[in-house]
């Protein structure tokens, strides 16, 4: 007799005896008949025998079917892959608001990959304004630091993310917090990394202009420093220290010689920095 001809008793019979998926699935996607008969077996088998990994693709890849189905046949929600992502982490990753919700009515919002890192903190750095504003919906702490010190509204301002800044900011957030490994503000990572809305917002807020991070660098050395000629005007255009030292002894505008940053020189000098200091 064919195989396609058994009975569906046999199928099922055959469907339990195989341990790959990848058999499984070959046999589910023989004809619509195997794929209505055994989908949910495959969902099960994934669950029980290779810990619901299947929630994790279809986490990362926003398929919401896929993880409804994963979900109604049991198996761990709460399941990791090799870098201690859950599929709520990785839909947050993705963008993927969808799945988020879903995901947020079975499980805990604050929960962290191996490196400390929050999904709000994961949405915050990636740009996902709509995920953030679910995640904060559904009360995910905003001011938990992962192992480098730092929280979302830190990632969200070193990534340049000026909505989602302001988000938090809105939230009573204190702009002139910093992460405990450097020490910088949301103004500091803002200015090195040239991210020029991020910069105005935050002056908005009236931040400490000077604020000192580990190495003693203000936000002007770090903007100067990189060349990002917009921050410095409008960190000067605020009466922001030009004379300011770091812990090296090194001055706003020894940092912008040093790495040759001609029109940022020029700049400073308007501003009467001064060329013998430091």
């Amino acid at each position: 007799m064919p195989l396609l001809a058994l009975p569906n008793e046999l199928l099922n019979d055959i469907a339990h005896r195989l341990f790959s998926q990848t058999d499984l699935d070959s046999l589910m996607q023989t004809n619509h008949r195997c794929y209505c008969l055994l989908n949910a077996h495959l969902y099960r088998h994934n669950a029980r025998w290779f810990n619901s990994t299947a929630r994790l693709w279809s986490a990362e890849c926003g398929q919401m079917q896929v993880i409804q189905k994963s979900i109604r046949e049991g198996g761990n929600i709460q399941t990791r892959n090799t870098f201690c992502e859950t599929p709520l982490l990785l839909a947050c990753r993705g963008g993927h608001k969808g799945v988020v919700k879903l995901l947020l009515e079975h499980v805990d919002p604050d929960a962290t990959n191996d490196d400390g890192r929050t999904s709000l903190s994961i949405a915050a750095e990636h740009g996902h304004e709509s995920v953030v504003q679910l995640l904060i919906c559904h009360h995910a702490d905003l001011q938990i630091k992962n192992d480098d010190g730092r929280s979302p509204v830190l990632w969200a301002a070193c990534s340049g993310h000026d909505t989602i800044v302001k988000l938090f900011l809105e939230q009573g957030l204190d702009p002139d917090c910093s992460d405990t490994e450097y020490d910088q503000t949301p103004l500091s990572w803002a200015a090195e990394n040239g991210h020029v809305k991020v910069v105005k917002l935050l002056l908005d807020q009236h931040v400490d202009l000077n604020s000192k991070d580990t190495y003693n660098r203000s936000p002007l050395s770090w903007a100067a420093a990189n060349g990002h000629r917009e921050v410095v005007r409008l960190l000067l255009s605020k009466h922001a220290d030009t004379e300011s030292k770091d812990g090296g002894d090194r001055s706003v505008l020894s940092w912008a010689a040093k790495n040759g940053h001609e029109d940022v020189i020029k700049l400073l000098l308007t501003h009467d920095a001064n060329p013998n200091y430091g």
